[in-house]
């Protein structure tokens, strides 16, 4: 495509005019090449990683003149601006993406769009970003010129998106995909580009990282043999474990590909030694060919490889098997690791040889296997992902820096697991923040959101001789966040339960009513001051797993649930109901019922008194649940006698709290979801927990329980002279009238035990204590 002399002109004096405020080289002119120079990816990189822009921070002068280096190269091209827009910058109200459409040249595939994204904005403060990420913006430059001057031109229609404010929770990209003109139906496949031209870990060359092939085989093929022909070698990866690092995720949830191409982590990462002498303009070269040609391909398939869910990637095993080594040696140069790093290094490499032979590789069989190799990773990866820019490392990483981050990797693995879920979340605050546009003094906006289900794959039913057994897994995905000074902050989080019981028809549906909490458990933000606005919560998925197992669809309220199961059973209140539950066989659903009867915050009534006395008294029942009985025992004469007769039993007793019953499915190896890495994930916390547990309380009988409750309920110490107990309880027969009396002197004896068990033992380090917050 040919210019007039008017078109260079005004292009030069646009030149002239950036040089002159800047103050700084001026922009070089828009290229025209056939193929992909690296001379010309060295140019792009060297002006947006130039001084004079001074890292391209969001609603900066250098963030300006990194969008009109870009749309002046979209011009060149002859690219046409987004849908019906009258040029290629897009406001997303705190800041601006720059987006340029290549038409395709098919009419029955031209209304269909790959789109090629790369984030142009990073940190400030002279942090100049080259790698992270002008390389990618110089890739995407490189192959829009290449096809816009291609004699043959894409089937598809190609967007380039170059986006702003990914270094700020990817809002630019988000905002793109809450515009009125998208359709994410008319998006065919997605490919990101984020660092480029690196090492990994400053070892690994000839290496390029690719995210999402795992569920199209095909497509994954093609990529590898892209690389091969490039001289770079394909290390697959799941999004899973990569996590939520760039503009990809929200694209997260499309039927075609979504697919992030890196090269890694290395240690320069959000620091000012990111410069472009650092890149290795080759490797850059041959990165962005790779995926250019993957773009092409994509662009001019007929029809693109529909996504396929029945078994995981191989060979992302051999891309751990090239990392782990080199993530190890490099840890090591640092400082001598810990022998548990070495053990999780050897157990690592021992059970990715082991998975080789598994066949089928189930997408379990997977989580598993990632799970258990994530720690030997960690002592390297960990300090580059928490450590951030150097501008916010004194403030930010000294907390980090005893971190078992082991755990912080494995927690981000258990945080993500479903991202196409969290990118849903996270667009509503987006599209909420574009909508009220607020300012931080004025107009603030706190942004609270919350969802849960329970997917197909994570719900099982059985049923056997007249009895049910369900069992599942509640996910639960949330989001607080708010705006402060144009820049979003806040996090979205993720938690998950497990659901397994047994029992008649009845009596799941009772259990899942009861386990159904009434309010959400609300959290404290980290300096344990303020409670948050969000709590996790599983209503919707509570109200699904209802639907699946009564056939019933109600509001997804306990509330309405409730209603419909009295009225269902005859029951005129809720109370009534879970009194009669009391008396249950199935023992874990008389222990909920407990428990749930204590959540009224009234006197007991004489049904209520009778039934928990008769599970207290019944010695053929778990010792946990007749502990968990006498814990809920108030100042009446029959519940004190029932503890004293409980006096000379020394059967020692395991903690049966609500938490402790449904945590049986943990250890129970027929959950049908035991192998599932959330699982694993459970199991690390409760172990904690039970340690934590048996420090602060040690092992104890029945015997040592019905004292310590009849101390604090009667303020009286007559040992386990059991004799000694039912006299006095004889000669006091008019106890109540006292009860809250009594209640409030049982707290407040509780709660000077609990200071004196922790004045006795010795606080964590405070570093650890900071992270757990965190």
């Amino acid at each position: 495509m040919k210019y007039p002399r008017t078109f260079w002109l005004a292009m030069c004096c646009a030149g002239i005019w950036v040089s002159q405020v800047a103050g700084g080289a001026p922009a070089p002119a828009p290229s025209i090449s056939a193929r992909i120079e690296q001379t010309v990816l060295q140019d792009h990189v060297q002006y947006l990683a130039s001084d004079a822009l001074r890292g391209r921070k969001p609603l900066t002068h250098g963030s300006r003149l990194a969008r009109a280096y870009i749309a002046a190269q979209f011009r060149a091209y002859g690219l046409r601006p987004w849908a019906n827009e009258s040029g290629y910058e897009q406001s997303v109200y705190i800041g601006t993406n720059v987006i340029g459409v290549l038409p395709g040249s098919d009419e029955s595939l031209r209304d269909q769009f790959v789109l090629v994204g790369a984030h142009y904005d990073h940190l400030g403060a002279r942090h100049v970003g080259a790698a992270d990420n002008a390389a990618g913006v110089a890739a995407l430059l490189g192959m829009a010129e290449r096809m816009a001057h291609d004699p043959i031109r894409p089937r598809r229609s190609v967007v380039f998106a170059c986006f702003d404010r990914e270094e700020t929770m990817l809002f630019g990209a988000y905002a793109f995909t809450c515009r009125p003109d998208f359709d994410k139906n008319e998006i065919a496949a997605v490919v990101n580009m984020d660092m480029l031209g690196r090492d990994f870990l400053d070892s690994m060359k000839g290496v390029l990282f690719a995210v999402g092939l795992d569920r199209f085989p095909g497509l994954h093929q093609a990529v590898s043999q892209a690389g091969h022909f490039n001289g770079m070698e394909i290390l697959s990866v799941g999004s899973d474990v990569v996590g939520p690092r760039s503009d990809h995720v929200a694209f997260e949830g499309m039927t075609g590909p979504c697919l992030f191409f890196s090269c890694g982590m290395f240690p320069d990462y959000h620091t000012k030694r990111d410069t472009p002498d650092k890149l290795d303009g080759g490797a850059l070269k041959r990165s962005a060919d790779t995926v250019s040609e993957v773009v092409r391909a994509l662009a001019d398939a007929p029809v693109l490889e529909t996504a396929s869910t029945d078994a995981a990637d191989r060979d992302e095993l051999k891309t751990f098997q090239r990392i782990l080594p080199v993530a190890f040696a490099t840890a090591e140069k640092k400082k001598p690791l810990s022998d548990s790093d070495k053990n999780a290094y050897e157990t690592a490499m021992t059970r990715l040889a082991a998975a080789e032979s598994v066949s089928p590789y189930t997408t379990s069989e997977r989580q598993t296997l990632i799970w258990e190799i994530m720690p030997a990773l960690a002592p390297v990866l960990g300090p580059l992902l928490m450590e951030g820019s150097e501008a916010e490392s004194r403030s930010t990483t000294r907390p980090h820096r005893q971190t078992d981050y082991s755990r912080l990797v494995s927690v981000m693995l258990h945080n993500h697991g479903d991202l196409a879920s969290e990118s849903e979340i996270y667009r509503a605050f987006v599209s909420a923040v574009l909508q009220r546009k607020p300012f931080s003094v004025v107009r603030p906006l706190h942004f609270t959101y919350r969802h849960s289900q329970i997917p197909d794959q994570d719900y099982r039913s059985e049923e056997q001789d007249g009895h049910l057994r369900v069992s599942a897994l509640l996910s639960s995905y949330n989001l607080n966040s708010q705006i402060t000074f144009v820049r979003p902050h806040g996090n979205i989080s993720s938690t998950s339960t497990q659901f397994d019981v047994s029992g008649t028809k009845d009596e799941v549906i009772d259990f899942t009513l009861l386990w159904w909490p009434k309010k959400s458990i609300e959290t404290k933000n980290a300096h344990g001051k303020h409670p948050l606005h969000l709590t996790f919560g599983f209503d919707e998925a509570y109200a699904s797993l209802l639907t699946r197992i009564t056939g019933e669809d109600h509001e997804p309220t306990r509330d309405a649930w409730v209603q419909w199961n009295l009225n269902r059973l005859g029951f005129s209140d809720e109370r009534t109901w879970v009194t009669s539950l009391l008396k249950s066989a199935n023992i874990r659903l008389a222990a909920l019922a407990v428990k749930r009867y204590e959540d009224y915050g009234k006197p007991p009534n004489a049904e209520y008194v009778s039934s928990v006395c008769e599970l207290c008294r019944d010695t053929t029942k778990e010792a946990g649940v007749r502990v968990m009985a006498m814990n809920s025992f108030y100042f009446t004469p029959p519940m004190l006698l029932a503890l004293a007769n409980a006096l000379p039993e020394q059967t020692r007793y395991r903690l049966c709290f609500p938490e402790v019953v449904m945590s049986d499915a943990i250890y129970d190896k027929t959950f049908p979801f035991y192998t599932d890495y959330r699982m694993a994930f459970h199991r690390s916390l409760f172990e904690k927990y039970r340690k934590e547990s048996a420090q602060a309380y040690g092992e104890h009988s029945l015997s040592d329980f019905a004292l310590m409750r009849l101390r604090t309920l009667t303020g009286e110490n007559f040992g386990k002279d059991a004799a000694a107990w039912r006299a006095w309880i004889e000669q006091h027969p008019r106890l109540d009238g006292s009860i809250k009396r009594r209640i409030k002197a049982e707290n407040r004896l509780i709660a000077e035990e609990h200071r004196r068990k922790a004045s006795e033992t010795p606080t964590n380090d405070a570093s650890q204590a900071n992270s757990a917050k965190s």
